[in-house]
């Protein structure tokens, strides 16, 4: 087992720090600071091998050069990008992911967001939709544990059948029981921003750090996240 930081205080106060041999999932509405969330856990590239699975082809260097003040260009060089097109391509990427993360000098992979291309491809597939989406998620529990390695997963949200005035992550249960450690993330009206912890599955009895449901506000500025 071994850890790394969130490079975010408002992220540490939450869990402290990520862990290896779990999934870590990030959801909410738009603009909420999950991207900035994986951009900043990736910073850990200044040391380590990183895969970035990008759905949305919202990763930006540039962005990723504000938030690191060391050499940028052996930060990127080992960060190894991967945008898929399709639902189906990101499932083959994901599926060949095990293979790929045996290597022992990659750390951390991070799918960011795992239901973009759900969404579309379900519309007209929910069955197969469903079912590749739970084979993505049990590969990727897969790496983690057999593989003693960090993953973020990051997922939009839809609005919860249950109660209309909240949200939950896209894919539902498959998505949200497979990970063992749940941030949400939520943007309001007025453009106030928090951060939830809403589960935290411990290895131990020791529960004084982490407590379930603690919100924190931010802000989301050129160097990262920061408590408001």
């Amino acid at each position: 087992m071994y850890f790394l930081p969130p490079n975010t205080k408002v992220i540490e106060n939450l869990i402290e720090n990520y862990e290896s041999g779990r999934i870590t999932l990030y959801y909410g509405n738009s603009s909420s600071g999950k991207t900035t969330c994986c951009f900043l856990a990736s910073l850990c590239a200044k040391d380590h091998k990183v895969v970035y699975v990008d759905t949305e082809k919202g990763f930006s260097s540039e962005r990723i050069k504000q938030l690191y003040d060391g050499d940028i260009n052996k930060l990127l060089e080992n960060i190894f990008l991967i945008q898929p097109k399709s639902f189906k391509e990101q499932h083959e990427t994901i599926l060949k992911l095990k293979k790929l993360c045996e290597n022992d000098k990659i750390k951390l992979i991070i799918v960011d967001t795992i239901g973009n291309h759900y969404r579309t491809f379900k519309k007209n597939n929910l069955k197969e939709a469903n079912s590749m989406l739970v084979e993505q998620m049990a590969t990727l529990v897969r790496i983690a544990r057999d593989l003693d390695k960090i993953v973020i997963v990051s997922n939009q949200v839809v609005a919860n059948l249950e109660n209309k005035n909240s949200f939950t992550t896209v894919g539902g249960k498959p998505v949200y029981n497979l990970c063992k450690d749940i941030i949400k993330l939520k943007r309001s009206d007025d453009d106030i921003r928090t951060a939830k912890l809403m589960k935290k599955k411990l290895e131990s009895k020791n529960t004084s750090y982490y407590k379930l449901n603690k919100e924190i506000r931010f802000e989301i500025k050129e160097k990262g996240l920061f408590r408001i």
